[in-house]
């Protein structure tokens, strides 16, 4: 599977293709697994991404994610620890505004 991990303005995309994966592992799995990820747990719901390599969550901007297929991204309909990757997936971290509606989507594959 493929990664990306758009951190705003802070520094360029870090990309961690070809990321081997156990079955079964989720995108939070494999997100800790390239990076420092924090995050809170919310009963029912799930993990909320607070940072990823100490780039925090400051409103407007959140970390959300997103999936790529047929040529287009689509947010992450899910948890990131409820999200079970697939085996050539391309999956992205960006660190975004998320006070415009619709939220932009990540920069070009």
């Amino acid at each position: 599977m493929n990664l990306g991990i758009n951190y705003g303005d802070v520094e360029p995309t870090a990309w961690f293709n070809k990321t081997t994966v156990e079955m079964g592992a989720t995108l939070l799995d494999v997100t800790e697994a390239v990076a420092k990820v924090k995050v809170k747990h919310y009963p029912g719901m799930g993990a909320f991404v607070e940072s990823i390599d100490g780039v925090e969550n400051r409103n407007p901007n959140f970390w959300m994610w997103w999936t790529y297929s047929s040529l287009s991204w689509y947010e992450g309909p899910i948890a990131a620890d409820r999200y079970i990757v697939a085996e050539g997936e391309t999956l992205f971290w960006y660190y975004e505004d998320t006070s415009v509606s619709p939220l932009p989507i990540p920069p070009a594959k």
